[in-house]
């Protein structure tokens, strides 16, 4: 969990390598972004992979509060709703 996750910019990778790493997969893919990461003249932003890991989960929890909170708005004017004479 302590290893660097290189966030390259797409526009960069197309520009000097001449191709898109979301058209590669497997090995072929590894290889390119391997290259891409070693080349100076592609920006990059390095982070630790525990730091993308606790982002992800910290948007996941927001996400999922959110989706509960909406369903709770939503129960809550189906029932005024419904108990209306």
């Amino acid at each position: 969990m302590n290893q660097d996750w290189y966030l390259l910019d797409p526009h960069d990778v197309l520009m000097i390598k001449g191709y898109c790493l979301e058209d590669f997969y497997g090995e072929e893919w590894e290889k390119r972004y391997w290259e891409c990461v070693h080349d100076n003249r592609i920006s990059k932003r390095v982070l630790v992979l525990k730091e993308v890991v606790r982002l992800i989960l910290k948007v996941y929890g927001r996400n999922r509060e959110l989706h509960l909170l909406s369903t709770v708005m939503r129960l809550t004017v189906q029932t005024l709703i419904s108990t209306r004479v």
